[in-house]
């Protein structure tokens, strides 16, 4: 946040982000920018930038109590979401509810980039940010990474990987989860 303003008529705090700025937390190999904190939106939301790898997977999962909206700005992304399968390219949005088990990933030969906002923000902040604790740490292994996730009601699919990886030529170890 470079600029912070509290309208006189409300509570309301103005934030301006500029290109490159915000919060960094790296969760394993995967880095992500926080453009929009969950405490300037109380809670409702938080939204970051993310550089997706070519060639990586984000690990199948659920989130119990969050929706996601991804809108794709650079490259082109592979989504599963429920028992949908497709290819999302640049200007794409996709959107995530709850509880259904859903995976993204790069079969592109370069880095893509997306804006993903979840809502509500507040647990899923805090757990990217602990998971880049267990980063920084060097902890982040696949039962240290699913024990935090458990409290925060987001689950891993490392079953329905396999299928993927093998389908779009990437993997899930290139990213943050450890391979086979």
């Amino acid at each position: 946040m470079v600029n912070q303003r509290t309208s006189p008529a409300s509570v309301v705090t103005v934030e301006y982000v500029p290109p490159g700025a915000g919060e960094q937390v790296l969760m394993g190999a995967l880095a992500l920018t926080f453009k929009v904190q969950a405490a300037a939106t109380g809670g409702l939301y938080e939204m970051h930038e993310q550089e997706i790898p070519a060639g990586v997977l984000v690990m199948p999962h659920r989130h119990e109590r969050q929706h996601q909206v991804s809108v794709v700005l650079a490259g082109e992304l592979g989504f599963l979401v429920g028992d949908a399968e497709f290819t999302a390219p640049a200007g794409s949005v996709v959107w995530r509810p709850m509880q259904l088990i859903h995976a993204l990933w790069n079969a592109g030969p370069a880095a893509a980039r997306m804006i993903e906002i979840s809502s509500p923000g507040i647990e899923i902040e805090q757990f990217f940010t602990r998971f880049g604790q267990l980063t920084e740490a060097g902890e982040a292994t696949q039962d240290a990474v699913a024990g935090l996730a458990a409290p925060y009601g987001i689950t891993y699919h490392p079953a329905i990987a396999g299928t993927l990886e093998a389908r779009y030529g990437v993997s899930a170890a290139q990213g943050w989860w450890e391979g086979p």
